[in-house]
C-alpha cells in the first residue's frame, strides 16, 4: 500500500457517548467507512453481518468505547482493532482505531477468508492505513497539534501519512 498520501479525519456519526470519525483520502469521493458499507450493504449473504456491526456501533455509541468492544488487531504499539469483537458471529471485519472512551475512528474492512488479516492483501492494507494514522495521531496529540475536547478531535485533522 502506498502510504504517501494526504488524509482527513472527518466526523462520520455523533452518538450519545461517542463521536465516530472516518478517513477520507485525498482525491477520493467516499470515506473508507462509506466504501465498506457500500460494498456489503446490498449483498444478501452479508445482511446479518452488517446488522451485527451496525448494532455494535450503536451500542458503543450509547455506552462509550471500551477496549473490550474491539478485537485487537495490528501490533501492541497501536490501538487498531476490529468490529465486531466476537468474530464467531460475523464474516466481516470493520477496522477501527479506539482513540478514547468517546472517540473512535472507523476505517474500511471486508470479508475475512484467511486466518489472519496479514494474509489478505486488501485487509492488510486496511489495517496498515489505520496503523499509520494511529501513529501520526498519537504524535500530533503528544505535540499539541490535535487535542481531545470531550468527544471531538480539535486541531489539524488533515495530514500526510
Amino acid at each position: 500500500m502506498n502510504l504517501n498520501k494526504k488524509i482527513s479525519l472527518e466526523v462520520f456519526d455523533e452518538q450519545d457517548e461517542v463521536t465516530y470519525y472516518t478517513v477520507l483520502c485525498d482525491g477520493e469521493a467516499n470515506s473508507e467507512t462509506i466504501k465498506f458499507f457500500s460494498n456489503f450493504i446490498n449483498k444478501d449473504n452479508f445482511k446479518e453481518d452488517i446488522d451485527i456491526i451496525s448494532k455494535r456501533i450503536d451500542k458503543i455509541g450509547s455506552n462509550g468505547a471500551e477496549d473490550r468492544h474491539f478485537r485487537r488487531e495490528g501490533t501492541p504499539r497501536d490501538d487498531v482493532g476490529a468490529l465486531p469483537d466476537n468474530f464467531y458471529s460475523s464474516k466481516l471485519r470493520l477496522y477501527a482505531i479506539h482513540v478514547s472512551k468517546n472517540i473512535v475512528i472507523l476505517g474500511n474492512g471486508g470479508h475475512k477468508t484467511t486466518k489472519t488479516y496479514n494474509n489478505d492483501p486488501f485487509l492488510n492494507d486496511c489495517v496498515t492505513l489505520l496503523q499509520a494514522i494511529d501513529k501520526k495521531l498519537k504524535n500530533n496529540l503528544k505535540y499539541g497539534k490535535i487535542k481531545i475536547n470531550n468527544r471531538k478531535l480539535v486541531g489539524t485533522t488533515t495530514f500526510n501519512i
